[in-house]
């Protein structure tokens, strides 16, 4: 999701390039070909079998992540099953702020907190008697660390944590719809799927980075590869734009680069590469 910018150039001599000084971007900023996120389905698009991840162990959620996931899980259940199935709000619900609000208390505080202390008031006084039994029913979630007396639901309609893409941040746990994964270079809060009860594989985030299930990261440890996909660009991206840029700009390219380009098809699917026998 994170937006990048690809500057493609093309010489084309000076007086050519005076002349054309207004020129669309190579590629808009909309979906190629129409696709709609809603169709990503990642079991099938980019997950791994589970029983097909050696180790898989190391990147499922201890217990006490589920135990937080969990019981966040039950005031989502609770909320919707009294707002009849509506979405929860979409600011950060923090535990630690629910509770009337006294005015004087916010004098001297910045605008956001002020915002973000209202709101959470407001969500409270509305669902008191739901949210004061599930915090008696969850000992007032005082063995959770502050991070996780947090949550922000961003999920849309999804209709429990179990069903969304999760981020455990230090803000708080963040509920993501299933057709979003965030930023991979946020290596210490790698990507939870909710219904696989794990973190995303370096195999899984290389597939999210267009890299194929051949490409290799030797023996280097999960952290180092995480942070290389992070710091890395789309293999798909990069391709769509660099053949773009060459279909626009053929008349002023040699055929020896228009040719195989365009011939190459619109995704890119490179061989795998052959052992290498010593002679």
């Amino acid at each position: 999701m994170r937006e990048r910018v690809f500057i493609m150039g093309t010489y084309v001599g000076r007086r050519k390039a005076i002349r054309q000084t207004d020129i669309e971007p190579v590629v808009q900023k909309i979906p190629v070909g129409k696709w709609d996120p809603r169709d990503w389905d990642l079991d099938r698009d980019l997950l791994q079998p589970d029983d097909e991840i050696a180790e898989i162990e190391k990147y499922r959620l201890s217990s006490n992540e589920i135990e937080w996931i969990q019981t966040w899980d039950d005031l989502v259940n609770r909320v919707r099953e009294r707002r009849k199935g509506q979405r929860l709000p979409g600011f950060p619900i923090w535990a630690d702020s629910f509770a009337a609000i006294d005015e004087r208390e916010l004098v001297g505080l910045p605008a956001w907190k002020i915002g973000f202390l209202r709101k959470n008031s407001s969500f409270y006084l509305e669902y008191k008697d739901l949210i004061d039994d599930w915090l008696a029913a969850s000992q007032n979630l005082e063995h959770f660390p502050a991070s996780r007396r947090k949550l922000e639901w961003q999920a849309q309609d999804s209709t429990s944590l179990w069903e969304t893409v999760m981020h455990l941040r230090p803000s708080g746990i963040r509920a993501k719809p299933p057709t979003y994964l965030p930023a991979l270079v946020a290596m210490a809060q790698t990507s939870v799927i909710g219904w696989r009860k794990r973190r995303i594989t370096p195999r899984e985030a290389a597939r999210l980075q267009g890299l194929p299930d051949w490409f290799d990261f030797g023996n280097q440890s999960d952290a180092v590869t995480y942070k290389q996909l992070g710091n890395g660009v789309a293999v798909g991206a990069v391709y769509h734009v660099f053949r773009e840029h060459v279909r626009r700009d053929g008349e002023d390219l040699p055929l020896e680069i228009v040719d195989p380009v365009l011939s190459a098809g619109k995704m890119p699917k490179p061989p795998r590469p052959k052992k290498f026998v010593k002679p």
